[in-house]
């Protein structure tokens, strides 16, 4: 018999009854009058210049409420010193799966549909990808500089122009 009343105890799984019946409530499952949702058009590329970003169609397609780029955004004059200061990429990509295009629909099956739609021309750079060669004193990360403590630009996420 164990002196702990709770550590190596089994325990019941509160919701286990609705998670196998299907019944369990998550939060995609929430759906809110007038709720849009939104699918992001990441970079396939770890470091590549933005040539251009075709939104035509995507924006052409019934049920899209918006096709936003960076420069929609009221981030879009700030510098990306950082992942966390990067909201959408603006001229470049800095790292794989950067977003560079939000897509807002009216269902989640919508805005996927058009996020497809999204053309994005890369010119893919150079990388570094082994820490002998990111040594190297030519070699730049941030180009606009190391970040700083107090540049992160999350809290603007919300902010509206």
């Amino acid at each position: 018999m164990s002196e702990f009343t709770h550590l190596g105890k089994g325990r019941k799984i509160i919701d286990g009854l609705e998670k196998v019946l299907g019944q369990a409530q998550y939060v995609a499952d929430l759906e809110l009058a007038g709720m849009l949702h939104v699918k992001l058009c990441l970079s396939l590329y770890a470091h590549a210049k933005i040539k251009a970003v075709h939104l035509e169609a995507a924006l052409a397609l019934e049920g899209v409420v918006a096709v936003l780029t960076a420069n929609d955004l009221v981030t879009k004059d700030r510098i990306i010193n950082s992942r966390s200061s990067a909201v959408l990429a603006k001229d470049k990509v800095l790292f794989a799966g950067q977003p560079v295009v939000a897509v807002v629909a009216r269902t989640p099956e919508i805005a996927a549909d058009a996020a497809a739609l999204v053309e994005i021309e890369y010119k893919e750079l150079p990388t570094v990808a082994d820490m002998a060669t990111s040594r190297a004193d030519d070699i730049i990360v941030w180009q606009y500089g190391v970040p700083k403590e107090g540049e992160d630009l999350t809290a603007l996420h919300g902010e509206t122009s």
